[in-house]
């Protein structure tokens, strides 16, 4: 049986987990949708529709994820690790558009980082 010490330091390596993956989730929803403004502005391959849509569903995801997690809910979890799959392939997608250009970089770094936090939530 755990010692209370040792149960209040796993409450509170969870609280920062989870501020963590909510503070990654949040900057993710709002980097993948300032990307995608910027790519439908070149057009080109930036605005091919599976582009656009990943983005999209990625920004929606991370907000929803966070949304759940403020909230408590018992399915932020499960909802972390759809959220990280999600953000691992939409940063893969930015990549493989352009892996050069700079505000890519920034939403594909702010995807990953979203991924490995959710990750750490889905346990």
């Amino acid at each position: 049986m755990e010692t209370f010490k040792e149960q209040n330091n796993l409450i509170n390596h969870l609280s920062v987990n989870m501020e963590q993956a909510i503070e990654a989730a949040l900057e993710c929803h709002r980097m993948t949708l300032n990307c995608l403004q910027y790519c439908l502005g070149l057009g080109g391959k930036h605005s091919e529709r599976k582009h656009v849509n990943l983005m999209k569903e990625c920004a929606d995801i991370c907000q929803v994820s966070a949304s759940f997690m403020i909230e408590g809910s018992d399915f932020a979890h499960d909802l972390c690790g759809v959220c990280a799959r999600i953000c691992d392939a939409c940063a893969n997608h930015c990549a493989s558009v352009d892996d050069q250009d700079a505000m890519l970089k920034l939403c594909i770094v702010a995807c990953r980082k979203c991924a490995e936090s959710c990750r750490n939530m889905e346990h």
